[in-house]
């Protein structure tokens, strides 16, 4: 999942740049159109008031503000603010809290796993580990990927994309803790472990390693910090304590005081 969001932020920088001034204005105006529909009933006004009452936040003008905000938009300066905040590698300061969700039918990291290695060693074994590759050592394979995603690109010359680098990947033999991974049915690779390698190659090409850019410390709020930079809640008891009020969820908008006085 924490690759899948580093696709995301990349793709869709590229994605913004990529749209011409008529596509992009259109879009502002699709947004514009949107903030400013009138609500259809008593009961989804109420919830909107309700939304913004349960979050701390007393700003009921929100969408005015949105569509002011549209109004006075460029698209270079919405790049600037993606690249200023938003992407990992150029952000100046970037922190992120990625929420995971682990089914009890998979294999699941332990916390050391988690403070050990990167989302894309944890993605790749997982995937591994489900075709059967049980006897594999997360360590091996987190020494296979550093090792093999950092010097590919090396050996793979005029690339424009991931693919060749992937294929070399598929190909290599990955011998670890005395067992070599074997696909689980067939003599392909399975889908999601070739989508967890292609990721991984992914990953590092976009952002590289981003892993000390995060200044922002958690540790004192049930957090631990991976080598991907992210921060993971490993003390739910803890996190939940120092939170406003047990747990409400923490606003997207900057707060306003219900009382101005």
């Amino acid at each position: 999942m924490t690759m899948h969001i580093n696709k995301f932020i990349h793709d869709m920088q590229q994605h913004i740049a990529d749209l011409t001034d008529e596509q992009f204005d259109n879009r502002v105006k699709s947004l514009i159109k949107l903030y400013q529909e009138r609500m259809k009933n008593i009961d989804e006004e109420a919830g909107i008031y309700e939304g913004h009452v349960c979050a701390n936040s007393y700003m009921f003008n929100t969408c005015d503000i949105k569509v002011g905000f549209l109004q006075s938009i460029a698209k270079a300066e919405l790049l600037e603010l993606w690249s200023r905040y938003v992407n990992p590698s150029t952000a100046a300061a970037y922190t992120r809290i990625d929420v995971q969700m682990w089914s009890t039918k998979i294999w699941k990291p332990t916390e050391s796993d988690f403070k050990g290695y990167s989302a894309k060693t944890l993605a790749l074994y997982g995937c591994m580990h489900s075709e059967g590759n049980v006897d594999l050592d997360i360590g091996k394979v987190d020494e296979f990927i550093v090792t093999a995603i950092a010097t590919l690109p090396e050996q793979v010359e005029n690339s424009d994309d991931s693919e060749s680098l992937i294929t070399e990947l598929k190909s290599a033999s990955l011998s670890v803790s005395g067992a070599t991974y074997s696909p689980g049915k067939g003599a392909e690779m399975a889908a999601h472990t070739s989508t967890a390698l292609a990721l991984a190659v992914k990953d590092h090409e976009m952002f590289g390693d981003y892993g000390n850019v995060s200044h922002t410390n958690f540790a004192t709020i049930g957090m631990d910090k991976t080598p991907d930079g992210l921060w993971l809640m490993t003390d739910y008891k803890k996190f939940q304590a120092t939170q406003k009020l047990y747990g409400l969820g923490v606003p997207a908008e900057v707060l306003v005081p219900k009382y101005s006085s």
